[in-house]
């Protein structure tokens, strides 16, 4: 769904412009995004719709709504997609994207209280909060600086600038918090894609924090992410792209990793958890457990 959502706002953002510019491609990306929400609401109001119909009328018409829950979810979909207005969208687009930068110094306050406590109350914060704020602060920060053409206050303009600092410090978090997860009890398919997740993360907070510091020698305010945010783009639908392939897929890295650790003594054989490679592991973790024939 990432891999195909980045390569299609690419693909609008180049049939609009030759050769590519920012703009264009973030007026792009941010339309298909409030496009895609759009779309999905309607599909969960009518997914919803379906399963109150299947609760209201007889429990023998329970199956059937069952059945017409996903060809019409997925219809309602379509017609979504199909039958948007463009000036509808363009409001909507419009308002999510004030939104989103008006937001910023709240989420600068949450993540400095985040980090204030980490390092003096030791207090380790989840991997959840520490990516969920992460990737607030980046569409805050973008949808800040928009397509970059525009002037913007000062506020938003030190609003990024903070932002992008903390970005490094979140990820840290994030980083801490998922090694010692994963020191406990091995990885599984959510951490191995939580750790691809994680070298994002470290990538944009690297990069963006350096966009930030460039910043204070001049030139247009937070300029250089025009330069980062087309790289990383392709960036993500590769680590997407081997994350689907048999190379990078999360089972048979996560059933490889507990067959590891329990062949190396990192864990007793008593407490292995052999349930998660039958059940979780799929046919990497069953080839495991039946041994070399």
């Amino acid at each position: 769904m990432i891999f195909l959502f980045i390569g299609q706002a690419l693909l609008l953002g180049h049939a609009r412009s030759t050769p590519l510019r920012y703009a264009v491609l973030y007026e792009s990306s941010w339309r298909l995004a409030v496009e895609t929400l759009l779309c999905t609401l309607v599909a969960l109001s009518v997914w919803t719709l379906c399963r109150f119909g299947a609760h209201l009328f007889a429990p023998q018409a329970a199956s059937l709504s069952r059945w017409l829950a996903i060809p019409l979810t997925t219809i309602s979909f379509a017609a979504a997609a199909q039958l948007r207005a463009g000036t509808l969208l363009h409001l909507l687009k419009r308002s999510v994207v004030i939104f989103f930068a008006f937001l910023l110094p709240p989420l600068i306050f949450f993540a400095v209280v985040t980090i204030l406590f980490a390092a003096f109350d030791h207090w380790q914060p989840s991997l959840a909060l520490c990516g969920l704020q992460g990737l607030l602060l980046l569409v805050g920060i973008n949808a800040s600086y928009r397509g970059g053409d525009e002037w913007r206050p000062l506020w938003r303009r030190r609003a990024e600038f903070l932002a992008a600092i903390l970005l490094p410090p979140l990820a840290l978090l994030g980083v801490l918090a998922l090694h010692i997860r994963v020191g406990h009890y091995g990885f599984t398919g959510p951490r191995i894609i939580a750790m691809a997740l994680m070298f994002l993360f470290i990538a944009y907070a690297l990069t963006y924090a350096g966009a930030a510091l460039i910043s204070l020698g001049g030139g247009r305010w937070m300029a250089r992410i025009e330069r980062i945010n087309l790289p990383m783009a392709f960036v993500v639908m590769s680590l997407c792209a081997t994350l689907a392939s048999p190379l990078g897929d999360p089972v048979r890295l996560a059933v490889a990793n507990q067959n590891w650790r329990m062949l190396h003594g990192r864990i007793a054989p008593e407490a292995f958890d052999y349930a998660y490679l039958r059940y979780s592991g799929l046919k990497f973790g069953r080839a495991v457990l039946e041994g070399p024939r």
